[in-house]
């Protein structure tokens, strides 16, 4: 439980103690600030830092920022009434680096994430704030200074009721996107053949989906099933196959269609 709902719960109680306990890692690889400090050298690339830091946990590769994310827990909460219990609060933190179109690390922040925010919110953010120190400016689609080419993948919910918590996007078994609170993205790809999917936590949604990209036509993804995750016999029945949702919830669809649903940038 977040420490806010915690909090209020407390209030209500009227019969709470709050104990600081050291934090311990309870999901994904903690990275501690002088853990991270090697990104500051000089001529620091993002290979370099896969070496040491593993994969990234989201690589955001419109915006060009990938993140390494963690949750810690501790911070135990007692309380008496109405019945005797404790609670464990979690925190949440994401190492965030920011890299140019050939590999090499520009900048990083490694900050706590708000209770309610997603990790790619949370970098997005931050990227907004820094863009213009940067010496230079992320690469996107078409012709880059580097001389490679991309190739655009909208993926998207249509609207509120193809909503599923959050819904993460991988590209080629690499995790781009969290399709949630933001129900459009885009991200990029060199033109080739390439391989999406998409998870609702462990559980895959819909099929894997073999792309085609390339630099000129951007390729349309919905992902929607409506109410899919309300209906608690289909999800029981989805851990079994490890599948939830068929051949239709994710897939390509036209330009048109895309722009008639596609949601508007907030």
């Amino acid at each position: 439980m977040h420490r806010p709902a915690l909090l209020a719960a407390c209030l209500m109680l009227s019969a709470c103690v709050y104990v600081p306990t050291r934090q311990k890692a309870a999901q994904g690889e903690p990275v501690t600030p002088d853990q991270a400090s090697f990104l500051y050298d000089a001529g620091m690339t993002m290979a370099q830092a896969r070496e040491r830091l593993g994969p990234p946990t989201l690589n955001l590769r419109d915006i060009d920022v990938a993140v390494w994310s963690w949750r810690t827990s501790g911070d135990v909460w007692f309380y008496a009434l109405p019945t005797t219990g404790a609670g464990e609060s979690y925190r949440d933190y994401s190492l965030m680096v920011a890299y140019s179109d050939d590999g090499r690390v520009l900048t990083h922040l490694l900050e706590k994430r708000g209770a309610w925010d997603t990790a790619s919110e949370q970098a997005r953010d931050w990227y907004r704030r820094i863009r213009h120190t940067l010496p230079e400016a992320a690469a996107f689609a078409g012709a880059t200074a580097a001389g490679k080419a991309y190739g655009t993948i909208h993926v998207y919910m249509p609207d509120r009721t193809c909503s599923h918590g959050t819904v993460d996007i991988l590209l080629d078994g690499e995790r781009v996107a969290e399709l949630g609170h933001e129900v459009a993205i885009v991200t990029r790809a060199t033109p080739a053949q390439h391989e999406l999917t998409a998870r609702v936590g462990e559980l895959a949604f819909g099929r894997p989906l073999l792309l085609t990209v390339d630099a000129t036509h951007p390729v349309y993804v919905r992902v929607c099933s409506s109410g899919l995750l309300f209906q608690p016999w289909k999800v029981s029945q989805a851990k079994s196959s490890g599948t939830l949702g068929g051949a239709e919830v994710v897939r390509v669809v036209d330009a048109k269609t895309a722009a008639s649903e596609m949601p508007l940038p907030p």
